[in-house]
């Protein structure tokens, strides 16, 4: 982010060794592919501009007094003035120096801790006697966004809900602005939407609000997913690897190999484009074969009740203690002979072979099975596919080259903690 200090400046001694050192471990990240974000960073960006555009217009070249504020972000008591301006829009905000301190993110507090310039002698720009810091080629949506988050600092642990372009820009600003405050709360919410435990995957809601899907076949969005591939790269975020590559082996295998079609990249119209937005070569290749490996689990952990039946050498009338092996009236046919019926149709029509390898029964069909089947028999297949399911969890981390789940989660930590040692 460029400012009145920039801090990408090489005179600046401080903030260019913390460039240098922040590069350096970034190359350092081996497991993760480094490459530039393409159009996909712009066109979101645009398309998610419906929350503040409202407050931005062209105004590029327009003298300072006319610029326009900013009605959320200019308060009177304010002690500073930031310009944000690039060849789109420009926009002012006011203020209080004390807000951008506590932020601890550069070059704000570099700006912030220095002695406030005198308006005659200093050569700097003031506004009705406000010292004003001027950030060229500077998105005015991202500065909203970053300070909305000064002000607000929103948490879960306040329940909040961000848009999804609002985590996107804490996580990047708090890398170019070397803000640990900012990208911790960016984690928050990252860690939300693709945890590393269990429970908290089927039990905690995404506070992301915009990044659900409308495809019952697909949990997120593909541009959502897409663009956490490229930011897990840029950013060194192994922990959330797993299960983002889980939900992507979801796509149609066209979608992983060739790209996601345009028309699923848009916000609420299908485009004509027929482009498609791919995904870089070596994750296609860890998507497709922990894809394989997702289908086997599911195959061979969660949905080969039959072989629990039997494997332990009870009869087929009555599969399981308890059960008194009679026809049953809704059927006219044992527990047995239902159970083996309903897994050859899901085999044949392929629900078995599916990359979805943590998804069990939705309410209905455990509705039909607790109605088909006598209580010991219901009772015991959905043991087992919940244990299956619970299986399927501690090898996710392996079918998509990664140790366990304790692997990813230490080197996560690794990676914060040097994070937050290079700014100290």
């Amino acid at each position: 982010m460029s400012s009145h200090t920039n801090v990408n400046d090489s005179s600046n001694p401080t903030a260019g060794s913390l460039n240098q050192r922040n590069r350096a471990l970034r190359r350092q990240e081996s497991m993760l592919l480094i490459e530039p974000m393409p159009a996909i960073h712009r066109t979101i960006n645009v398309k998610q501009q419906n929350i503040t555009q409202e407050h931005v217009k062209p105004t590029l070249g327009v003298p300072l007094e006319k610029v326009e504020r900013h009605k959320d972000l200019w308060f009177e008591d304010g002690d500073v003035i930031i310009w944000a301006e690039d060849q789109d829009a420009s926009l002012l905000f006011r203020v209080h120096r004390r807000v951008l301190k506590e932020s601890e993110a550069e070059p704000f507090c570099t700006v912030v801790n220095c002695d406030y310039p005198n308006p005659e002698t200093s050569g700097e720009m003031f506004l009705n006697g406000v010292w004003v810091l001027k950030y060229h080629e500077q998105d005015p949506i991202d500065i909203v966004l970053v300070l909305k988050w000064m002000y607000e600092r929103p948490s879960i642990s306040k329940r909040s809900t961000i848009p999804f372009i609002a985590l996107k820009t804490y996580l990047e600003r708090s890398d170019e602005c070397f803000s640990p405050p900012m990208r911790r709360c960016a984690l928050e919410y990252l860690w939300n939407m693709l945890p590393t435990s269990l429970n908290y995957h089927q039990r905690v809601p995404t506070l992301v609000g915009d990044c659900y899907s409308e495809n019952p076949l697909l949990f997120y969005k593909p541009y959502v997913l897409l663009t956490l591939i490229f930011l897990s790269a840029q950013h060194q975020l192994v922990a959330i690897l797993p299960l983002l590559y889980y939900y992507i082996a979801q796509w149609p295998v066209d979608w992983i190999t060739d790209g996601v079609p345009a028309a699923y990249m848009e916000w609420n119209n299908p485009s004509p484009d027929d482009s498609r937005f791919p995904l870089p070569r070596k994750h296609i290749i860890i998507v497709l074969a922990g894809r394989e490996r997702l289908i086997h689990m599911r195959e061979t952990k969660v949905f080969n009740f039959m072989d629990d039946f039997t494997s332990n050498g009870t009869t087929l009338d009555i599969p399981t203690q308890g059960c008194d092996g009679a026809k049953r009236q809704e059927t006219g046919e044992t527990c047995f002979e239902w159970l083996m019926r309903v897994w050859f149709f899901m085999s044949r029509f392929r629900f078995i072979a599916r990359p979805s390898a943590l998804e069990i029964m939705n309410m209905g069909q455990w509705a039909e099975l607790k109605g088909n089947c006598c209580e010991a028999c219901a009772n015991r297949v959905m043991v087992h596919m919940l244990e299956g399911r619970d299986d399927v969890w501690k090898a996710l981390p392996s079918a998509f080259g990664y140790h366990n789940w304790d692997f990813v989660v230490e080197r996560q930590k690794c990676v914060e903690k040097d994070f937050e040692a290079e700014i100290c």
